[in-house]
């Protein structure tokens, strides 16, 4: 099988992959398009529904995504969730991260989608923990050359706010999709980029 979503810019469309030198391969596409497998879920309507009431008492209801095609934008490998979650502080997240446990939900968090096709391919994805509303860079120490910051802000916005300190400073990091691709994602997948060699 072959993970074509380690290329995370291909334009698959456009690809005849029914050509001989292709056949008998499988290919992995790393988001749906028109449409994901497993419509027909594991989980019944009325447990979607009973976990969608649960997240919604601990993040508020317009921090919940449950509708068929806004979930195909956070599909991933032919999967697509069946909620997901925007939860805007620690003590959220961890009050999802229990719930999830409790209910043996798979829970997959998320950031920007930038390096979406780096990492393991999941086998089952229940709920999707956006990370994009923990945004906060809550201190910074730029004497000490220290920084703590959420996992849900973008580099662009770590670089923006550190250059307004008046005096170079900068996180020497540049992966692909800068202004995108937030703290967490570039953690989990190493993605620093090449500038990092020169520091």
């Amino acid at each position: 099988v072959w993970n074509l979503g380690l290329v995370w810019d291909l334009e698959i469309e456009n690809w005849d992959l029914s050509g001989p030198a292709l056949a008998g391969l499988e290919f992995d596409l790393p988001r749906c398009r028109g449409g994901c497998r497993g419509e027909g879920s594991e989980l019944g309507m009325a447990k979607i529904d009973k976990i969608s009431l649960q997240l919604k008492e601990i993040v508020g209801e317009s921090h919940i995504i449950k509708e068929a095609d806004q979930l195909n934008d956070y599909g991933l490998d032919g999967k697509r969730p069946k909620v997901v979650v925007f939860p805007g502080t620690i003590s959220e997240v961890s009050k999802v991260v229990a719930y999830a446990n409790e209910q043996s939900l798979a829970l997959l968090p998320m950031g920007n989608g930038t390096k979406i096709g780096v990492g393991g391919i999941p086998r089952k994805m229940d709920i999707v923990l956006s990370t994009l509303r923990l945004n906060q860079m809550t201190d910074c120490d730029c004497d000490n050359l220290t920084l703590s910051a959420e996992s849900g802000i973008t580099l662009g916005e770590v670089q923006k706010r550190l250059s307004q300190e008046g005096k170079g400073y900068f996180l020497p990091l540049d992966p692909p999709f800068t202004e995108k691709a937030t703290l967490g994602g570039i953690v989990a997948t190493n993605s620093s980029g090449p500038r990092r060699l020169l520091y």
